[in-house]
């Protein structure tokens, strides 16, 4: 079934931009949630930010997007003017004069609901902490030292009181455990022997003690479970994954209200770290059905389904649902957008990406419902909605039936779909879904798929079965249909 919208002669003129702040961080649009299938995602390219990914985090206060970044050894603050992400602008440059900064974390350790920067310097491995005071960083501590220069700073909330504390771990491999204090910042522990170097980690309480563990990577390969027991870190779990651990997140996947550790691997394995009062630390899920290597991905639930958002090596970007029943990340939709840098923040219907080009891109998703065909300058409306799987879209040939000028019926008979143009007759066979013309079966360029009990053919279908030829539009949410010159049954 179609339904027509009036005839649209006029040229479209289309003024696209890119997101507000507002729509991205603060959740500002429907809430209402997607089933995979009923999703079109559409990349748009940014401004360009030249900033080095790898010593660069993004923080959003009230809406507004800040680039903290380490250049030269001294902390850049950027943030886009007018709230829009273009037009980025240096708004703050700090550091001490006689000494480089080698790494940096935001968090607020505290628990004051403000974040801090925490950064450490070269030899001999000085620890400054910066806060934000009315937009503006300004100095809060410094002094404390390690001995040598910095190499690794997590923050969590390790130890039984309250506020967060900072692991830090010198080049040296030497561990260090520090406390803010109301008025200082003290040295708890350092380790008697040197670790291995820690080269990412991720704190989360994994064990549900309310107290956070450390899941840290190491350079050497491997990955470690550090825990603080009696103010001191201890490694209470380690293993070795099948290759080199590419990116890591947590996620409740199982809906059992007890978050895991997601990992990728360069091997194309999803691994789960989690933890039960049986068997401690293990893993609770392993995933090797994928055929690329997941470099970033975010987890979030989307009507009570656990979704992963994922960039490639490749340059693409994947929508994965965890199905329960098969215990399998499914693909959703799949969408060229170049290799990512880092995805800066993402849920199920937007996401702000960072490329390797530097360049900043927008990713927004519209439900099918919203693609109208267009035939002749007139728009009608997709009754039943189409689907997008992976990189492809699907039509039902029951919305396009009505079209008078097509001459198309369709039946969706008990044992096959019935489709009919003229002479030319397309049968697409129910338990295999095989296609037959005219009673004779054709190779399958592309299987069609079923949505909601209907039939659903593929542009390409289309255009190798029927005197069809359709387009998509992704921008503009128009399939354009325009009949073969000289048509004839193939």
């Amino acid at each position: 079934m179609l339904k027509r919208f009036g005839n649209f002669n006029k040229p479209r003129v289309f003024i696209y931009c890119f997101f507000v702040l507002g729509i991205i961080f603060t959740g500002a649009y429907d809430s209402s949630a997607f089933s995979m299938g009923e999703q079109v995602p559409n990349i748009t390219q940014g401004e360009l930010l030249d900033l080095n990914s790898l010593t660069t985090q993004w923080l959003n206060i009230n809406g507004k997007l800040s680039a903290i970044s380490l250049i030269n050894g001294k902390i850049a603050v950027y943030e886009a003017e007018d709230g829009q992400l273009q037009n980025w602008v240096k708004t703050q440059e700090f550091g001490p004069s006689d000494i480089l900064f080698t790494t940096f974390q935001v968090k607020d350790i505290n628990n004051d609901g403000v974040v801090e920067i925490i950064a450490g310097t070269a030899e001999p491995g000085f620890i400054y902490i910066y806060k934000l005071n009315n937009g503006h960083w300004e100095l809060f501590n410094y002094g404390k030292y390690v001995w040598s220069a910095i190499t690794y700073i997590a923050v969590g909330n390790f130890g039984s009181e309250p506020g967060n504390d900072i692991l830090v771990q010198n080049q040296e491999g030497s561990l260090y455990l520090l406390k803010l204090g109301e008025n200082s910042l003290d040295l708890v522990w350092k380790s008697p022997t040197v670790w291995r170097p820690i080269v990412s980690g991720y704190a989360v309480d994994i064990d549900h003690d309310a107290q956070d563990e450390l899941v840290v990577v190491y350079k050497t390969g491997g990955i470690g479970v550090l825990k603080i027991v009696n103010n001191a870190a201890v490694s209470v779990w380690e293993n070795y994954l099948w290759g080199k651990v590419m990116t890591m997140t947590t996620g409740d996947w199982e809906h059992d209200g007890q978050p895991e550790v997601l990992l990728s691997t360069s091997q194309k394995v999803i691994y789960a770290l989690g933890w039960n009062a049986n068997g401690g630390y293990q893993f609770e899920g392993q995933w090797t059905e994928l055929n690329y290597v997941i470099e970033n991905f975010v987890f979030f639930q989307n009507n009570g389904n656990s979704q992963l958002l994922a960039t490639d090596t490749a340059g693409k970007l994947h929508l994965l649902e965890y199905e329960a029943t098969k215990k399998i990340w499914q693909e959703g939709y799949i969408v060229p957008t170049g290799r990512i840098a880092q995805i800066i923040t993402a849920d199920s219907k937007t996401a702000l990406l960072w490329g390797y080009n530097r360049k900043l891109i927008t990713l927004q998703t519209y439900p099918t419902q919203e693609i109208k065909l267009n035939y002749q300058s007139v728009d009608y409306q997709l009754i039943p909605a189409a689907t997008f799987q992976k990189e492809t879209l699907y039509l039902s040939p029951k919305a396009l039936q009505e079209i008078p000028e097509l001459n198309l019926t369709y039946k969706n008979n008990k044992t096959s779909f019935l489709i009919t143009q003229g002479e030319l007759k397309v049968e697409v066979l129910k338990k295999d879904l095989t296609v037959k013309v005219n009673n004779k079966l054709v190779p399958n360029t592309g299987l069609p798929i079923v949505a909601n009990g209907e039939l659903q053919l593929s542009l390409a279908n289309y255009q190798s079965l029927f005197n069809l030829n359709l387009t998509f539009d992704a921008m503009n949410k128009l399939v354009l249909l325009k009949e073969k010159t000289n048509p004839s049954a193939e």
